[in-house]
């Protein structure tokens, strides 16, 4: 079975494509009865608009990129907030109308081919060159506890502080030799 088209809902209902595309998107000066007729029209076929060409239309895709990390030494932990930093991300962008596609951090290649809105990098650190490659194409970036100065925005997680804060609290304690201890 074909896609349903806007051509074949106003074939049906027997108006212009203009006419048909005012009347799904709630705009121009249709008649009402009009307005609901195609638009019940377009649903008993079942027709959903094709995304591509309205990103052609708006010069938005609606589609945001997560840059997931392919370091096989990565640990359980890194892991389980990444996920759980991607279920955020779909969450929130579905309920905007966002889609999520995941691209890995060994392949800034792949930004030549996507059409994404944004990219959101969790661990920035370990992804230089997908963050250098997107920042030269122009796509906007979100970038977790790293400054970016041009076409970005840096979330900040207080990580920094919170280790100055303990490190503060353990030398008022009298703590003389501390260490650090990671699981690597």
């Amino acid at each position: 079975m074909s896609r349903v088209t806007l051509r074949d809902v106003a074939e049906r209902a027997g108006v212009s494509t203009a006419a048909t595309s005012q009347a799904l998107n709630d705009r121009g000066n249709l008649r009402p009865e009009t307005r609901d007729r195609i638009k019940a029209i377009a649903a008993s076929l079942g027709y959903t608009p094709n995304k591509s060409a309205a990103a052609l239309r708006s010069g938005r895709t609606m589609t945001i990129g997560f840059v997931m990390a392919t370091n096989s030494l990565q640990d359980g932990r890194r892991a389980l907030q990444r996920a759980r930093q991607l279920d955020a991300l779909v969450r929130a962008g579905s309920v905007r109308g966002f889609t999520v596609t995941v691209l890995p951090d060994s392949r800034p290649d792949l930004l030549a081919g996507a059409q994404l809105d944004g990219l959101y990098f969790p661990d920035p650190a370990d992804e230089r060159a997908i963050l250098r490659e997107a920042l030269a194409r122009g796509i906007p970036v979100a970038a977790v506890d790293l400054t970016v100065t041009a076409g970005g925005m840096t979330i900040r997680t207080g990580y920094a502080a919170a280790v100055r804060a303990g490190l503060a609290h353990l030398a008022a304690s009298g703590a003389e030799r501390i260490g650090f201890l990671v699981d690597e």
